[in-house]
């Protein structure tokens, strides 16, 4: 285990000194009023071991997520768009954990389905419907959200 009175170890295992590795891929496809995309994102954490020992956590030593999304712009109206999309992303924040540490319930299952409408290309309002299935006996839940973004 970690002495929390050697003030080296200590320092080693504080959260600010892990290492993380990650690495993405981004795809897009767009062929008339059809968009695809997918993203995937792995992360690679080091010294967690003793992290966890300091720190009493069960983080893992590796993350991933990804997602495939699928949209086509229902209204195209001067610079006013409509869009359906629908939505599986996965993720989990808690791979490779050791063989002591327990189902936290970290994997996550979602199917969103919504609309975006753009007044402008920089502005959007989103309305969507989440369906977040867990792990670990967690139950299925169910979210309706709302949205509004700004970028220049």
């Amino acid at each position: 285990g970690l002495d929390s009175t050697d003030l080296e170890a200590t320092a080693r295992a504080d959260s600010s000194v892990l290492r993380m590795t990650q690495a993405a891929l981004f795809l897009r496809h767009n062929a008339g009023r059809f968009t695809s995309k997918t993203q995937l994102v792995f992360t690679h954490l080091g010294n967690i071991e003793e992290y966890n020992a300091l720190a009493g956590e069960m983080m893992g030593r590796f993350m991933y997520g990804y997602y495939i999304e699928g949209s086509y712009a229902l209204l195209v109206k001067g610079t006013h768009t409509l869009t359906a999309f629908a939505r599986y992303s996965q993720y989990d924040t808690q791979v490779g954990t050791t063989s002591e540490m327990t189902d936290l319930a970290t994997k996550k299952d979602i199917l969103t389905c919504g609309l975006d409408y753009k007044p402008h290309p920089g502005v959007v309002y989103k309305l969507d419907y989440q369906f977040v299935k867990g792990t670990g006996g967690v139950a299925t839940r169910h979210y309706v959200t709302t949205g509004f973004g700004v970028w220049f």
